[in-house]
This record gives structure tokens, C-alpha cells and sequence, in this order.
């Protein structure tokens, strides 16, 4: 479902706002399009079965969103890494 990527994805911008590198942000937008990827082909799914994981799961990919606007790193990283991380353990919660 994308939960694992979700987590990942929220690690990886703690690390790019602590570096100046391009990996750890690059790292982290491909954690957070493959959870992407994997939620939209199971979305309806998800929805039906665990309507409040797929809640946060869509409130998370909201946030990565703006974390992530694109495959090239930006100039600010101002997306808080601690609510992307809140969200990513709702998300792991609502699963479990």
C-alpha cells in the first residue's frame, strides 16, 4: 500500500533539509511516488476496507506533495519533516 515509502519518504527530507546534497531529497521523492503509485491502484480498495487509513494516507500525500514538487530539488525546504513524519506514523496506526 505505500506505507513503508511513506516513511521513508518523510526520513529522506529530514536528511535533504540537514545536507546540501541532492541524493537525499532525490531518495525521498521516489519513496514518495512509488507509495503514490502503489495507493492509486489499490485506492478504491483501501478506501472500502480502511476508509480512515486512506484518509491519512491522502492527507500524507498532500504534504509529500508540497515537500516534493518535483524531481529537482528546490531552493527552500520549508515543509516541517516533524508533521511529515506525524503523518507517515497515523498512516502506519491506521493500518495496523
Amino acid at each position: 500500500m505505500g506505507a513503508d515509502q511513506i516513511d521513508r519518504a518523510a526520513d529522506m527530507y529530514a536528511i535533504a533539509q540537514e545536507s546540501d546534497q541532492y541524493e537525499p531529497y532525490l531518495y525521498g521523492y521516489g519513496f514518495y511516488k512509488a507509495a503514490l503509485t502503489l495507493y492509486e491502484a489499490d485506492k478504491d480498495a483501501i478506501a472500502e476496507t480502511l476508509p480512515l487509513a486512506a484518509s491519512q494516507m491522502e492527507m500524507a500525500f498532500t504534504m509529500l506533495e508540497t515537500a516534493y514538487p518535483t524531481a529537482l530539488r528546490p531552493g527552500d525546504l520549508s515543509t516541517s519533516a516533524g508533521a511529515l513524519k506525524a503523518v507517515a506514523s497515523q498512516v502506519r496506526l491506521r493500518l495496523n
